[in-house]
């Protein structure tokens, strides 16, 4: 919505009472409208590729080494992680309905899902 405010609204003023400066302003907007899901769509996978990239990170593996085993043990189940990306990111949003005093129960899922996943796939295979 900003970019619409930012963008198409100076264009079409800019233009005065021209039709094709409407013309170009309406499919700006509606080509932003259709592009904000794949946006979204793409940073939820990215997100889901850098799952345990930072647990790895914070237990002194290297940087992109973390990336990488995080690729290897997201790829087989990819569409399970983003699916519980997705549902943890909800609950944790709704943390924010109640004056954001849910917040204190409601944000730390993510990280403590993400720690016990990682003990889960990465503890594991030592013992």
């Amino acid at each position: 919505m900003p970019a619409v405010i930012l963008i198409v609204i100076p264009v079409i003023a800019a233009g005065g009472d021209s039709d094709i400066t409407e013309t170009i302003g309406v499919g700006m907007a509606m080509g932003m409208q259709l592009l904000m899901p794949v946006l979204w769509l793409l940073i939820v996978g990215i997100q889901a590729i850098f799952f345990y990239a930072f647990v790895l990170v914070a237990e002194g593996r290297g940087a992109w080494e973390s990336v990488v085993l995080s690729w290897e043990k997201v790829k087989p189940d990819f569409w399970s992680y983003v699916g519980m990306f997705l549902i943890l990111s909800f609950v944790s949003s709704l943390g924010s309905y109640a004056c954001y005093v849910g917040m204190l129960l409601s944000y730390p899922l993510m990280p403590c899902a993400q720690v016990a996943a990682y003990r889960w796939h990465f503890r594991r295979e030592v013992t």
